[in-house]
């Protein structure tokens, strides 16, 4: 908390922080910078003590992360100088309706609600909001056709996401309102309406599509109305540099000639496929940046290797791969040391004892000096801590040009995790962040496994906090269970 204190900090720059803890003195202690406390429910398991009924500082508050409580209605604060709201509503049910924040923040920029099938109202107030460039709603009810109208009358609008996996039905409009859309809107570059439904007026006719402004649009599953919109009724280059056509094969996009800027590729691990992956490593089709590389059949796995050999090495356009299962396409992937390739992500989903998980890490540390961001994704039979920890100090011990560290590790119930020489693990781990934290942005450790067994489980990761927030470093580190 000493960047909070004046006297290590005397001319702070912060203007936005973010509490959730039941330690009244960490917040009473800063009166002047921190949200105060209206009360503590220490003997409550699930509860959100830390309420804004006062920001001292709220004419500077930038950013505010705000979590629906009944007793604490973000209706009850406003704030000219905020510019980026996220509200988090829990309860299902919930109505939010949008005229109020648009009355309580003016300025804002972005605005991000998530909740559990809540229901949002007043969606055309947001045209109120002059600066407003990025909207984004997660399981909530709206009216489409609202939104539509919001777009259409705010012309500066860059970001639109609507994603409502968790309701029952997609978000149903028709598809002359989304050609007109596209065809009106010159602004929006990032389109997301998960899952959606298209309906087709056989009867009429439908204008091309022109639009040349929109570069990302995801639409959940794959839909053959909205694909062939996308592949036979665009007129002249579109911007598109993401778009969700197809889960297995985007190459009729991408040479036809109407989506110039489309830069990623989902090879399906397929043997029909196959041909195109090789046109995507020799470059045939220029600006192809990030490669997908979906292994179902190890049967296939040797004839991905010698493509990648022959191929890869010439191609310089491609800086990230992802790589689902495929252990021995990981190896070579990392030894390949390719100069161009800068972030690196593996889900090997088929379950390996953890030397072997162990060796592949150490790999970063004398085989790859040019990956700068690895996810990674394990399956372990079992989970040796210590171990594990060493691993990641090795890294970054020997190789300064990872910035970004992610592992997601999955254990079964019944496995035993290690926990012999872990306070040793975590002193050398601590020694060598600081000297080498400058190097560092984030580290991101999730452990999931089945039922937790005893509450001191729950804590073995706290010392990776404490060490990781002491030096400034980004992160998040759970220990997840059922």
């Amino acid at each position: 908390m000493e960047i909070l204190n004046k006297l290590f900090n005397p001319k702070p720059k912060l203007d936005r922080i973010y509490l959730s803890c039941l330690d009244e003195k960490i917040v009473t202690k800063y009166p002047s910078w921190i949200i105060y406390l209206s009360e503590t429910q220490a003997n409550i398991e699930k509860s959100y003590p830390i309420t804004a009924y006062q920001l001292i500082n709220k004419d500077r508050l930038k950013s505010l992360h705000w979590e629906y409580d009944i007793r604490n209605n973000i209706v009850s604060y406003s704030s000219n100088s905020l510019i980026k709201l996220k509200y988090i509503v829990k309860e299902p049910g919930v109505i939010v309706d949008l005229s109020d924040i648009t009355m309580n923040f003016l300025n804002l920029v972005k605005l991000e609600i998530r909740g559990y099938r809540i229901k949002i109202q007043n969606v055309n107030s947001l045209g109120q909001l002059e600066h407003l460039k990025i909207v984004s709603f997660a399981s909530a009810i709206c009216y489409i056709g609202s939104f539509i109208e919001l777009l259409e009358r705010k012309d500066y609008l860059k970001t639109l996401s609507i994603y409502n996996f968790s309701l029952s039905e997609p978000v149903s409009f028709s598809k002359q309102y989304l050609i007109q859309f596209l065809n009106g809107n010159k602004t929006l570059t990032n389109l997301k309406i998960v899952p959606c439904q298209t309906i087709v007026d056989d009867s009429l006719i439908y204008q091309p599509i022109t639009n040349t402004t929109l570069k990302n649009f995801e639409y959940g599953h794959p839909n053959d109305v909205i694909g062939s919109m996308l592949l036979n009724e665009w007129i002249g280059s579109s911007a598109f540099e993401n778009i969700g056509y197809s889960l297995t094969n985007n190459i009729p996009l991408i040479s036809k000639g109407n989506h110039p800027n489309i830069n990623f590729y989902y090879y399906d691990g397929s043997k029909d496929n196959l041909n195109n992956l090789i046109n995507i490593l020799k470059s045939t089709y220029k600006g192809i940046k990030n490669v997908f590389i979906h292994i179902e059949d190890n049967d296939i796995v040797e004839e991905v290797i010698e493509t990648l050999k022959e191929y890869l090495p010439s191609n310089h356009e491609i800086n990230t791969i992802n790589l689902e299962n495929g252990l021995e396409i990981a190896k070579y992937l990392i030894q390949l040391n390719h100069p161009s390739i800068k972030e690196l992500t593996l889900d090997l989903f088929n379950p390996i004892d953890q030397d072997i998980a162990i060796n592949l890490l150490k790999s970063f540390c004398t085989k790859n000096y040019h990956i700068q961001n690895i996810s990674i994704r394990f399956e372990l039979n079992s989970l040796n801590l210590a171990e594990f920890i060493d691993s990641i100090t090795e890294i970054i011990e020997n190789n300064h040009n990872i910035y970004g560290f992610e592992f997601f590790l999955h254990i079964p119930d019944d496995s035993i995790t290690d926990t012999t020489n872990l306070n040793h693990s975590f002193e050398r781990f601590e020694k060598t962040i600081s000297k080498f934290y400058h190097y560092l942005d984030f580290i991101i450790i999730l452990i999931y496994r089945g039922v937790l067994h005893e509450q001191k489980d729950i804590d073995l990761l706290n010392p990776f906090e404490n060490i990781l927030s002491k030096y400034s470093i980004l992160y998040n580190i759970k220990l997840q269970y059922l």
